[in-house]
């Protein structure tokens, strides 16, 4: 018998979902606009490639070798200490989702884990104003602008002031999305690219229409009744599931909207 991991949010209806209390806190993902925002068309992002397509024969050879191994992105985060975000109040899990696949980039290319801001993307974004969004908007502007630091801006503070804001505007350059992949909104093609991009170990942030919610994936995970899905930080902080980390299995993990970070800016931080 696997033991079934606290927080799990199971894909069949006849299981009722653990910890229903916690499934309800704050989300702010917003069904994205296809025709107002077509797959891969803006100018930072590109279609996730088909030579890094990862065949679904091999996904058990792969999954073993991260149990065996502890390899895995997700277990590379945790050995740092990472632990995962509390978006508060706000509305900004898009930006979480996001801000968290830039945090686990920089920890897998050997920089060291800082503690970055959300709100310093989301808020500026969204005029300050408590809004939801999706992952693509906090991306490019991760391309753009850059991101702040939790100790300048903190990570559920809309408006932290001038003199930080003002900070944080000398922080951005330090914490910057370099190149980024967005996957396609087709089901299928989804989840091929999905389980093909945390198989590399390269972070995404699924939007779930279902849920509601954005969230950072950071590996791949196989259920106890033998179903693929995937696991992640939740922003919900670490009283959430399993010390605030999710796990999905089959049609529920397949995302909507998905992003996946495959480069970021190089850079120990301010003042390294």
């Amino acid at each position: 018998m696997v033991d079934i991991p606290k927080g799990v949010i199971w894909e069949s209806d006849t299981i009722a979902t653990i910890e229903r209390d916690h499934v309800d806190g704050n989300r702010g993902y917003c069904q994205r606009d296809w025709d107002e925002h077509p797959f891969a068309a803006t100018e930072y992002t590109t279609a996730f490639p088909t030579s890094a397509l990862i065949d679904e024969s091999e996904w058990d050879d792969r999954y073993n070798e991260f149990l065996t191994q502890k390899n895995s992105l997700a277990d590379q985060v945790k050995t740092t200490g990472w632990t995962v975000f509390d978006q508060g109040n706000t509305n900004y899990c898009w930006a979480n989702a996001v801000v968290a696949c830039l945090e686990a980039a920089r920890i897998k290319q050997g920089d060291p884990w800082i503690r970055l801001s959300s709100a310093s993307v989301a808020a500026i974004i969204k005029n300050f104003r408590n809004q939801g969004g999706w992952g693509s908007e906090a991306l490019e502007f991760c391309v753009e602008r850059g991101v702040a630091t939790n100790a300048t801006w903190g990570n559920a503070v809309i408006n932290p002031g001038r003199e930080a804001i003002n900070q944080a505007d000398i922080e951005r350059p330090h914490f910057k999305a370099i190149e980024f992949y967005e996957l396609p909104p087709d089901p299928v093609d989804m989840r091929k690219c999905f389980m093909s991009a945390l198989f590399h170990g390269w972070p995404c942030a699924p939007g779930y229409d279902w849920w509601r919610h954005q969230v950072a994936a950071f590996a791949p995970w196989k259920s106890p009744n033998g179903v693929w899905g995937s696991t992640g930080p939740n922003s919900w902080a670490a009283t959430y599931g399993d010390n605030g980390w999710y796990y999905l299995e089959g049609r529920k993990s397949v995302a909507q909207d998905c992003i996946c970070l495959h480069s970021v800016t190089p850079s120990p931080g301010p003042g390294g």
